[in-house]
């Protein structure tokens, strides 16, 4: 367990520290598309550019404390690896990666405060239909599993309905206008 927390922390910092520093955005850059959000909340060009400059803030702001993890988790593991670690640094590692942990954790809900800030009245109802439909995707996923909300995105429509090429109702994939798999080709 502790070796797969290690591997998933080193990860998630190996990945920050990938990220380019002060936004990125030099040559040959593309930057993020954020145009469903601009047009569901009806964003400004500067609230968006407010809202990219937080998040690159954030990005800069939680960087040095991934590096820190990454640090004592490798640490960690060296303890754990040796055999025979002396409970009282290990269990003084996990604080400090826990403390750590939690100032991402305070760091970040700052910067979200900070986001929303830059929101009207109604760009934050908008944003508040938007996050109870997030919650609701699981129960989305599972009445979809079910059958009981119909299936969305390019497999639904006649592909799905057993057109040549396409998936049976018994969702098996059918071949060819006669429904045979194709043939080898003789040599």
């Amino acid at each position: 367990m502790t070796k797969r927390l290690a591997l998933l922390t080193a990860a998630l910092a190996a990945s920050l520290l990938a990220q380019p520093p002060h936004g990125g955005r030099g040559p040959g850059h593309m930057r993020p598309n954020h145009d469903e959000i601009k047009s569901y909340l009806n964003l400004s060009d500067s609230q968006l550019q407010a809202l990219e400059q937080i998040q690159q803030q954030q990005m800069d702001s939680v960087r040095p404390l991934m590096q820190q993890i990454g640090q004592k988790h490798g640490a960690l593991n060296d303890l754990i690896q040796k055999g025979g670690a002396d409970p009282a640094a290990v269990g003084k590692l996990v604080l400090e990666i826990d403390a750590l942990q939690k100032s991402i954790g305070q760091k970040r809900t700052s910067f979200a405060d900070q986001a929303r800030n830059t929101l009207t009245a109604d760009q934050k109802t908008r944003l508040k239909a938007l996050d109870d439909t997030r919650k609701a995707m699981p129960a989305i996923e599972q009445g979809t599993a079910l059958n009981l909300l119909a299936p969305q995105g390019p497999m639904h429509g006649p592909a799905m309905m057993g057109a040549p090429g396409g998936f049976a109702p018994d969702g098996f994939r059918r071949h060819g206008p006669m429904h045979q798999p194709p043939q080898p080709n003789p040599a």
